[in-house]
């Protein structure tokens, strides 16, 4: 057969989508070109980095938002048995189906148990993988090592990458990513000649496992079909038949996971959608702040229609790249932009957070390596020390971002003073306070326990909230001397609770529309620790009514079994017995339906008022 020949079947066979396209070597570089050791290397050096970056968040403890409801208060993450890995592999937890983030945890835990540092170290082992992983996958992208490296490099100093690493909840975003970049390394495996089809197994189950912590990486299959045309050109047909199973795995996580989601109230909104955008290409670009909670994206009036336009925008620019951009280069774009899409269109109440960005993040960085590489290529020499340049003062701009990030979250006070200060939502407000609250609770405990570079640690948090007051240095006597509840000590105590209340009242004020019935538990036990028992009841039953308004049936279930809880305390304390009992059995019945922990001790002091009632009517 001659040349031409062979070429004219070569284009047949492409154009027909069928099998793996036989030029894929001319258009992608093999899977990890270059000395393997070099290779080896590298995913070292950066899985170092990334894992010494974050050493510091070991001693953050667990975060009072979503923490509890995932590892704290997680029965079945406890022990590795096989009802519990049943358990967690096929039911919703916490409105969400993320079996391999559950599973995750359930190691964390039988390694060292429920302490946190466990958590963070495992989160921080989570991060250092993929980072080594982006190298990987930028050498199989742009086979360049240097340039992959430098790609992964910027990724590990990436500001926004803080959150998904140094909050335990947020795990979900580096489970994910961590299995979807070997799917994706898999899938291009399996595309090379030469390479049997189990690599395309190996490809499904790592992506299950992926979808199984975070349906954000669902785009990876489309995203493989824009590699497939754009890159190696083959025919629509391939590029979309060899997807089916990996769309089947997602439509199975996804339907899941939306069929137990709780109604928010919002809908996709345009203007929304368009803000959501802007404020995400600059967070990708290192422009912050980053905190967990920011204000939901609104314009009105002009900026509200340029807004609504932004998503067309970026649509066009999609095609437009996909027309006139090199192939590798819009394969990158379109990385990027798409791994948006999911939490952009999705109706949360905060459709813009850092942890969203996670997985488009990895595609901004590849891109910022090829266009290093190109002028490389382009300019020679000089274009290799230009882009060097760029990456080494963009890589120390995003470095001191994320160092200022770092300290945010180490912060005594805890992020939410972060969040307090740069967002009006009422949530912040809430978690604040509430860090408040909860210091003021802990101190005697915090001190036999914490060590004193904790953030956590009421030393370190004395000195902040009492800077210049002439009572620390009293304070810390008592402290180093051994003693507990001192007058320094309850003073302290009692600074902590106005600062909460402050925060509790910023939050009252911008509450609107939103179902916030821990805010006014909050202030309910607030008032009770003051002493004004009918303040508190009043705030303890529009909790309860609150409660009742949350599309979160866990929310549901504990605020009720915690309102009737702390009802029944009001009245103990007011020597009414018999309305005690009433409200303890409530909150014991309401536990044991649903199956929660929330007051361990109900039963007995339920059955210790019974004594007493009992006592009474025998005297």
């Amino acid at each position: 057969m001659g040349e031409r020949a062979r070429a004219t079947r070569r284009r047949t066979e492409r154009a027909a989508g069928g099998g793996r396209c036989t030029a894929a070597r001319a258009t992608i570089a093999p899977l990890l070109s270059g000395p393997l050791p070099l290779h080896a290397a590298a995913c070292l050096a950066l899985a170092l980095a990334t894992f010494g970056l974050y050493l510091g968040d070991v001693s953050l403890g667990f975060l009072s938002l979503d923490d509890p409801d995932n590892v704290v208060n997680n029965p079945w993450i406890r022990a590795v048995t096989w009802p519990n890995v049943a358990h967690v592999l096929t039911q919703i937890h916490f409105a969400k189906f993320t079996p391999s983030l559950h599973l995750s945890y359930m190691l964390d835990a039988a390694l060292g148990g429920l302490d946190p540092r466990a958590f963070h170290l495992s989160s921080n082992a989570w991060a250092a993988l993929v980072a080594a992983e982006v190298y990987l996958l930028g050498v199989a992208l742009l086979g360049r090592p240097l340039a992959a490296l430098a790609a992964a490099a910027l990724f590990v100093v990436h500001p926004v990458h803080v959150e998904a690493v140094a909050w335990i909840s947020s795990r979900k975003d580096l489970v994910a990513a961590a299995f979807g970049i070997a799917a994706t390394l898999a899938y291009m495996r399996w595309r090379r000649p030469g390479h049997p089809a189990a690599w395309y197994c190996v490809a499904l189950a790592f992506f299950a496992v992926a979808v199984g912590g975070k349906q954000s990486v669902v785009v990876l299959p489309a995203l493989w079909g824009a590699l497939d045309l754009l890159v190696e050109k083959r025919g629509l047909r391939g590029a979309v038949l060899d997807k089916l199973p990996f769309a089947g795995i997602a439509a199975v996580f996804t339907v899941r996971t939306l069929g137990a989601e709780p109604p928010t109230g919002y809908h996709p909104d345009l203007v929304i959608i368009g803000k959501g955008l802007a404020q995400s290409a600059a967070l990708l670009a290192g422009l912050g702040p980053y905190t967990p909670i920011r204000d939901r994206p609104e314009a009105t009036g002009a900026s509200a229609v340029l807004f609504a336009a932004l998503p067309f925008v970026a649509i066009a620019l999609a095609a437009a790249a996909w027309r006139f951009l090199p192939p590798l280069l819009a394969f990158l774009y379109l990385w990027t932009l798409l791994s948006l899409a999911p939490q952009q269109v999705m109706s949360f109440v905060h459709p813009v957070e850092d942890r969203y960005l996670f997985l488009s993040s990895i595609g901004a960085c590849l891109l910022l390596g090829w266009a290093g590489a190109a002028a490389a290529k382009r300019f020679g020499r000089p274009g290799a020390v230009a882009a060097g340049a760029a990456a080494v003062l963009l890589g120390g701009a995003w470095l001191h971002s994320t160092l200022a990030s770092l300290a945010d979250w180490r912060d005594p006070r805890s992020i939410w003073l972060t969040a307090a200060s740069v967002s009006s939502d009422v949530d912040a407000f809430v978690y604040l306070g509430g860090e408040y609250q909860d210091a003021a609770d802990q101190i005697t405990e915090r001190l036999a326990k914490e060590r004193p570079r904790s953030p956590r640690d009421p030393r370190r948090l004395a000195a902040v909230v009492w800077r210049d007051d002439p009572r620390l240095p009293r304070l810390l006597a008592e402290w180093a001397a051994g003693t507990s509840g001192g007058a320094a000590e309850t003073a302290l105590r009692d600074r902590l609770r106005e600062l909460a209340w402050e925060q509790l009242e910023r939050a009252a004020r911008v509450q609107g529309p939103r179902v916030t019935p821990n805010l006014f538990f909050r202030r309910g036990k607030l008032q009770f620790d003051r002493g004004h028992l009918a303040e508190a009841r009043a705030e303890f039953q529009h909790a309860l009514e609150q409660s009742q308004l949350s599309p979160y049936g866990g929310t549901r279930d504990s605020l009720a079994v915690y309102c009737h809880h702390a009802l029944g305390v009001i009245a103990w304390h007011e020597s009414d017995y018999d309305e005690a009992l009433k409200w303890l059995k409530m909150a014991e019945d309401e536990q044991t339906r649903a199956g929660g922990h929330w007051v361990p001790t109900i039963t007995a002091e339920r059955e210790r008022l019974e004594g007493i009632i009992a006592s009474r009517g025998g005297g």
